[in-house]
């Protein structure tokens, strides 16, 4: 009953958001009153919701803005504020949590420690202290989910509220390069999707772990049901639009990821005909995708991988050239050069997470980076083959492993995206953890 509820709720909000951006496309200027409009009929349903699910509602609407990432002020962050706080006060016992995680804790506070120390060596104290801070937000993201998610309710609260802000990513970007709507918002840089981030870059593997759940939703319904072509059909056009998006690392990321998934799938669950008919379904949106948006796409990606025979354009060797550099600093300064001192010093970004942390925080903060990083890889390996609230947890280690690789492209540091996926990873280990010692003392 609470699962056909949710999808009720989903499907009243997916229908309310394409009445509104019908409205705006006919008059960009209702788009205040339009919004407006919306909250007040949106009001009773989220009293309603809030009152019959509490903390899990709260949660689903707190991640359906987790998207929206181009706002001065962004709404995820104002609303992680109240929302952790209330989830504090409310769960004070639930810090007992912090026990399971203690050695990710250990890693994380001496990082955070050399970081504060390295501080003291930034050249620009006001930049080094403001960058340092906005590291220690995106810290406490994974603490509120780590610490304080312990139900299957609160846990596909967030990953539905998730789900959700990366489908309405996807119907904005679709609808704006149809040309239904017009230019309104920063949804394209020049041709690349970029949604409602500030980059194409950090927007493209935001998509990334929702497709993989979409899919796996998918291989629950026989193959040849309608709701398998839905979800199916929802994910292949979340993967046009990562495609849309011509990053070149979220791409590498995707293909490995969902490599990865589908060969433990075949592997644990034998779901050979709902991989065959996932391929069809696929062939068949991106055929009408191209139909739709011509060979733009496709041009363009053409473009982006074949400036040269190694897929390198003229700008990897600057970067590589800084990231050598960086090294170098890191390893001649004890504790860095400074957190966000990077650009300031070469006038370049790092364009890779581990070169940044080097660089700015020394080798001895990358060690104790790397060692909870590696620590949370080694469990999703070592509990691979289970699966918690029905989820795999291969599935998890898939979408991990590829956002590591990613971060070796781009700077990760500050992705709210990172820490997401590391509480969520976090809670999945945990979780599998005590699924097993219960076994044990079943038995």
């Amino acid at each position: 009953m609470a699962i056909k509820k949710t999808y009720i709720l989903c499907s009243v909000l997916l229908i309310i958001l394409i009445g509104i951006l019908i409205i705006i496309s006919k008059d960009p200027s209702f788009v205040r009153v339009g919004l407006l409009f919306i909250g007040l009929i949106l009001l009773p349903a989220f009293i309603y919701y809030t009152y019959t699910y509490k903390g899990a509602f709260i949660l689903f609407v707190f991640f359906s803005s987790f998207g929206i990432m181009n706002t001065d002020i962004k709404l995820f962050d104002l609303l992680f504020v109240i929302v952790a706080g209330l989830f504090f006060i409310g769960k004070k016992r639930k810090l007992q949590a912090m026990v399971d995680i203690r050695f990710i804790n250990y890693s994380l506070l001496l990082f955070i420690i050399v970081s504060m120390l390295s501080v003291l060596s930034s050249n620009n104290i006001h930049e080094a202290v403001l960058y340092f801070i906005h590291t220690v937000f995106m810290i406490a993201i994974y603490y509120f989910l780590s610490i304080t998610i312990r139900t299957r309710r609160e846990f596909y609260s967030i990953l539905w509220g998730y789900i959700c802000t990366v489908l309405f990513s996807t119907l904005a970007v679709i609808v704006q390069k149809a040309g239904i709507i017009g230019d309104i918002g920063t949804w394209f840089q020049g041709v690349r999707a970029q949604g409602f981030f500030m980059d194409p870059n950090d927007f493209s593997p935001f998509l990334i772990l929702a497709i993989v759940l979409l899919i796996e939703k998918a291989f629950s319904y026989h193959c040849f049901s309608i709701k398998y072509i839905a979800f199916c059909s929802l994910a292949g056009l979340v993967i046009g639009v990562l495609l849309a998006g011509m990053s070149r690392a979220a791409i590498l990321n995707f293909g490995i990821v969902i490599v990865i998934y589908l060969f433990y799938t075949i592997l644990y669950k034998k779901k050979y005909r709902q991989i065959t008919m996932l391929v069809g379904v696929m062939g068949i949106i991106a055929a009408v995708l191209m139909l739709v948006v011509g060979d733009s796409i496709l041009h363009y990606i053409l473009i982006r991988f074949s400036d040269s025979t190694d897929v390198l354009q003229s700008y990897d060797t600057d970067r590589f050239f800084y990231q050598r550099q960086g090294i170098l600093l890191g390893s001649t300064h004890l504790f860095g050069i400074g957190p966000g001192q990077f650009e300031i010093h070469f006038g370049y970004a790092t364009h890779n997470l581990f070169v940044r942390i080097i660089a700015e925080n020394g080798w001895i903060s990358f060690l104790f980076f790397a060692i909870g990083v590696l620590y949370t890889l080694t469990f999703l390996f070592y509990y691979r083959k289970k699966e918690v609230w029905n989820l795999p947890v291969y599935l998890f280690l898939s979408v991990y492993i590829g956002v590591i690789i990613n971060s070796f492209f781009l700077d990760t540091l500050h992705w709210r995206y990172l820490w997401f996926l590391m509480g969520l990873c976090t809670i999945i280990i945990n979780q599998a953890s005590k699924n097993v010692l219960k076994k044990h003392l079943l038995h």
